[in-house]
Formats: structure tokens, sequence, C-alpha cells
């Protein structure tokens, strides 16, 4: 009897080890997935833009994402890895909803805040980086409102463990775009206005959806904001600390492209940056469907690494072969000069790639360590961009990210390390 009822155990725990991992395959295959249709749609609206601008409008573009991308980071107070943390270790789906609220609540005054800060500083843009966007900054201020809660679902969708609500976010938001653009393109004409319009309403809609599929209730929001306050106190504050310096650091130097040579090399250098990014997309996307479980669990499976490692393999191989190909193909020969910033910049995202599995860290609330990587990185970032720019101008800014990013990695890995050694310690 008891060894059958062992055999039961052991049976049961298989199956639902099973179970976790489909979950996880899952989730993976569908963040992926939408990820790829998300790169796809984005080339197409990347082609559009190239050709219906002129570089130097392009690079107008550029610094509206550039200048929204740095800003925004300074408001999130810690909200987002705050929220992450407290949705991966409940266990309550009433609780859930009410916490889902309540950061809805948080987010949308933290965007009006955000929007009265880029109407505030609209009046001094033109001035500081020669160039003339001022005028178009304060029309679009109103939707700017969107930028946190571009933010804010992603964790919420990974805290939660619900992985295809940041797969459909980031499909709707780039669908809705896309259609908008191949419509104006094809049948009127297109301007820079127009598609930083169209891009802030895509997102606006693709927000409104996804907060009615999360189903949130607004109801003990008194209970959860003290929650939610004394959780970014303990964690998501010094995570605030770490990416203020890390995403700020990240786009000083499309700043600095701008400011010391001029917006239409910071479009090139936007460009090249795109390129590159699929070579994050699935280990981002299994270190997200890892979330909740690392909660659990004591070490990174091995497993991980390793698939990471054949996945930089497989994608460094592809940038190499098909990188120049890819660029005349999408932007046009207008646009030629991306390509030369494509495989130097891929080193920077072979780096970046790397060090996702270390989400590990984030979901056993290591905060102060995350915060000190953040900081070491974003002080050498600062100091490599101030120095590297002006003398080598787009590729100062490639070494930079280079170097900041080999702080990243190092940092995270000491305190994995640092982590398994307690744990050991301490069994």
């Amino acid at each position: 009897m008891f060894e059958f009822e062992t055999i039961k155990d052991k049976v049961v725990l298989k199956l639902d080890t099973l179970r976790s991992n489909k979950k996880i395959v899952y989730h993976t295959s569908i963040l992926f997935f939408s990820q790829l249709i998300v790169i796809v749609l984005g080339f197409l609206t990347k082609g559009i833009q190239t050709r219906a601008l002129t570089p130097e409008n392009y690079g107008l573009y550029a610094f509206f994402t550039t200048l929204t991308g740095f800003f925004i980071f300074f408001f999130s107070i810690g909200l987002y890895p705050t929220m992450e943390v407290l949705l991966a270790s409940n266990k309550d789906k009433q609780k859930e909803k009410e916490l889902l609220g309540a950061s809805f609540i948080l987010t949308f005054i933290l965007g009006i805040l955000f929007s009265i800060f880029l109407f505030a500083i609209s009046f001094f843009i033109d001035d500081l980086f020669h160039i003339e966007f001022g005028s178009l900054l304060r029309l679009l201020v109103p939707l700017c409102i969107a930028f946190p809660f571009r933010l804010l679902i992603p964790s919420l969708a990974i805290g939660s463990g619900k992985i295809e609500k940041v797969a459909l976010f980031d499909f709707l938001c780039q669908l809705f775009f896309s259609l908008a653009l191949v419509v104006l393109f094809f049948f009127s004409t297109l301007n820079v206005m127009e598609i930083m319009l169209l891009n802030l309403l895509s997102a606006l809609a693709a927000v409104v959806y996804i907060i009615f599929r999360f189903q949130p209730s607004f109801k003990n929001f008194p209970s959860r904001f003290n929650e939610i306050k004394s959780k970014n106190k303990e964690y998501g504050w010094h995570c605030y600390i770490g990416s203020v310096f890390s995403e700020t650091s990240y786009r000083l130097d499309e700043i600095f492209i701008t400011y010391f040579i001029n917006a239409t090399h910071l479009g090139f250098y936007s460009l090249a940056n795109i390129i590159c990014s699929p070579m994050v997309m699935l280990s981002s996307a299994l270190s997200s469907a890892l979330f909740k479980r690392f909660s659990d669990q004591k070490k990174i499976p091995p497993m991980v690494f390793i698939f990471n490692m054949i996945w930089i393999i497989i994608s460094l191989s592809v940038l190499y072969f098909l990188s120049e190909f890819v660029v005349r193909i999408l932007f046009g020969d207008k646009f030629s000069s991306v390509a030369d910033y494509v495989m130097p910049l891929s080193v920077a995202y072979v780096l970046k790639t790397l060090y996702q599995p270390y989400s590990f860290l984030a979901a056993k609330s290591k905060g102060r360590e995350i915060r000190n990587v953040a900081v070491a990185e974003g002080i050498v970032s600062i100091m490599a961009t101030i120095i590297f720019i002006p003398l080598w101008g787009v590729m100062g800014a490639i070494y930079a990210s280079i170097l900041a990013r080999v702080v990243d990695a190092a940092g995270l890995s000491y305190y994995y390390k640092k982590y398994l050694e307690d744990i050991k310690n301490k069994s």
C-alpha cells in the first residue's frame, strides 16, 4: 500500500510538472510569435515612414520617441516592478482585480503629470536642440497619457501570469498603427505630425481595450494603495532608482546624437536599433513566461541558459548575412547608412540577450541588487556617452552601449551567483 501511494504521488508530481512546462512553452510561444508579428508589422510601418518622410523628418519622429522614452521613467516611481512582484505572489483572484484597478488609477494620474511636464518643456526644446518641434509636441500632449500605460500593461501581464494579454496588447498597438499608416500612405499623404498622431491614437485604443480585458475592480482602493505603497517602499523604489539610471542613460545617447550631430543621424541610429531588437525577443519572451514560476524556484534552470545561447548564435548569424539586404529592402537607398551600424550595435544586443534570464532576481524581490547594477551601468553609460559621442559620433554611442551592457551582464551575474551562495549557506 505504501509503495502504491508513493508511486501515485510521483505520478501526480510528474503530471503537475508536465502541465506547468506545457504552460511555460505555451506562454513563451504565444509571446514570441506575437512579438514576431509585431516586428514584421513594425518593419512594414518603418518602410512606409522612411518612404513618406525625408531622413530629416524621420529624425524628428525618432526624436519624439527618444524624448518621451527618456523622461517617462522619471514618472514611473517604481510602480511597474512593484505590480509585477505583488501580482506574482498573489493567489487571490478578487484581490488581483483590485490591485489591477488601483494600478490603473495610479497610472492615469502619472499620465496626466507626464503630459503636463511635456507641455512645459515644449517651450524650450527648439532652442536647445536647434530643431522645430515644440509646437508639434504641444498638439500631441493630451494623447501622451498613453505612455505610462504602455509600460504598466506588460508588468501586469507578466506578474499575473496572463502573458497572452501583453501579446495581444503589443499586437493591437502595432496593428492599429500599421493599418492607419497603410490607408493614409496609399490614399493620401503622410507627414511627421500625422504619423505621431496615429501612433498615439493606436496606443490609446489598445490600452482601453486591454483594460477592459483585465476586468479590474476599483473597490478597496485605499487598502490596495497602501499595499502597493508598502511594497514600493520595500522593493519598487529601489528598482525605480536603478531604472532612472539605466533607462535614462540608455536614452541619453540618442539625446546626445541629436545635440552633437543632428536628428537625421538619430534616425539612422534608431533604425539600426530596430533591426537588432529581434535578437532579444525570444529570450525576453521566455523570461517573461517564467517570471511567476521563478518566484517559487531556487535557481534558474540550466536549460534556460543553453537555450539562450543557441538563440544568440542563430540570431547573430541571421543579422550578419541579411542585415544590409534588409535595410535596403525595408528603408530604401536614402537610408542605406543604417546598415553600417547594425553589426557593431548587435554586440550590445548579444549582451542584453545574455542577461534576460536574470529577471529571476526581480522575481525574488532583489530590488537593492538590481538597483546597484543599474546605477553602476548608468554611471558607466553616462560617462562613456559624454566622452565617446563628441569623439566618434554614432559609433561612439554604440561603443558606450556595449560598455554599459558589459557592466549590466557582469553585475547581474555576480548577484545571481551571490544569491545561490546565500541559499547554499542557509541550507
